[in-house]
């Protein structure tokens, strides 16, 4: 790995550029297999960074972009250990959805990969979201785990996707939904402004308004089930979660100026949350 770092920390002070002496495909490659490092310079400042330049600025040819996301979806990396408790596994599943989101809009731009490749990486997406219980944000001496916040932030890259049809949009929707309705952590690292760009996206692009109304409701109506069932600490964690990002969804929506319907609606919402606390 220092072989590596040094060789990144190169590329950086050179302002990304890349000649001839690079083998490219070397390169990425070792950097997808170090991309979930716990040495958040190495991980954050280095191969992430090297990764949105090199992707962001054309350096990195559509075919190698193909391989990279068909790397990146697999077990290995999107899916790595999640079904163990490993602390430091979720920094691999975190770093590759971005990655992932990056070769999405590189695709956004360029037009290089199929209809079935990009419902492909929603189908995955959903199934790691769903899957994921590593709800960390910052993390001492680690960085940033932050895997709900950056899986959100793909969500937003694959729903602005021109190739993904807008019939997908329920689907995404109550996927990033569930995550809002989390009570075994407080998000305290805006993950409900994150997930609420995908959310305001879809809305821009086709969204159902009554089907996101619906489902703002059904988000609600659990809160009394739940304060039965669930102790003081969850409970709490429950509707901070919940009304963090209603609030968020709201002025959002007031600061774009669409659906104004929908806008009332959550304020009406929000008045009625109160009852819960």
């Amino acid at each position: 790995m220092q072989q590596l770092q040094k060789q990144l920390e190169e590329i950086k002070a050179n302002h990304y550029t890349i000649d001839s002496t690079i083998d490219i495909d070397k390169l990425i490659s070792k950097m997808l297999q170090h991309i979930g490092t716990p040495d958040s310079y190495l991980r954050d400042t280095l191969i992430y960074t090297t990764f949105f330049h090199l992707i962001t600025n054309d350096h990195i040819t559509h075919t190698q972009l193909s391989q990279l996301l068909s790397q990146s979806i697999n077990e290995q990396y999107l899916f790595y250990k999640i079904t163990t408790d490993d602390k430091d596994a979720v920094f691999t599943r975190s770093f590759t959805t971005l990655l992932i989101a990056l070769i999405i809009y590189a695709d956004t731009k360029h037009n290089f990969l199929s209809p079935s490749d990009i419902l492909d990486v929603k189908d995955k997406l959903i199934i790691y979201m769903n899957q994921e219980h590593d709800f960390r944000g910052y993390v001492s001496e680690q960085g940033w785990a932050h895997s709900i916040a950056h899986v959100s932030d793909t969500f937003d890259e694959l729903v602005n996707n021109p190739k993904l049809e807008t019939t997908y949009y329920p689907e995404i929707m109550q996927t990033l939904l569930k995550k809002v309705s989390v009570h075994t952590t407080h998000y305290n690292y805006e993950e409900d402004e994150r997930i609420v760009t995908p959310i305001i996206a879809m809305l821009k692009n086709g969204l159902n308004k009554k089907e996101l109304i619906s489902s703002l409701h059904s988000l609600i109506n659990q809160m009394e089930v739940q304060k039965t069932k669930l102790s003081t600490a969850p409970y709490e964690a429950l509707y901070r979660n919940i009304k963090s990002f209603l609030r968020s969804l709201f002025f959002r929506l007031r600061t774009n100026s669409i659906c104004k319907e929908t806008e009332i609606e959550i304020e009406n919402l929000l008045k009625r949350f109160r009852q819960y606390n």
